[in-house]
């Protein structure tokens, strides 16, 4: 688990990263101990495709000079 900093990021060196805790959320969730911003970048956990789909595309972008 992370400290809720990134959810994704595609990294040069170690491959693509993952924030697991972003994708913990299910309907039984209870996020009141989470600020309104910390509740806002929990997904379900049915995003997690989506989501690394998404950082996947980073990971293959070419990186600019």
């Amino acid at each position: 688990m992370g400290s809720l900093s990134n959810v994704g990021t595609p990294d040069g060196w170690a491959g693509m990263l993952i924030g697991a805790e972003h994708l913990s959320k299910d309907p039984n969730s209870n996020l009141d101990s989470l600020s309104e911003w910390e509740q806002k970048i929990i997904f379900d956990f049915d995003q997690t495709v989506p989501i690394i789909v998404h950082e996947y595309v980073h990971l293959q972008q070419k990186k600019r000079i």
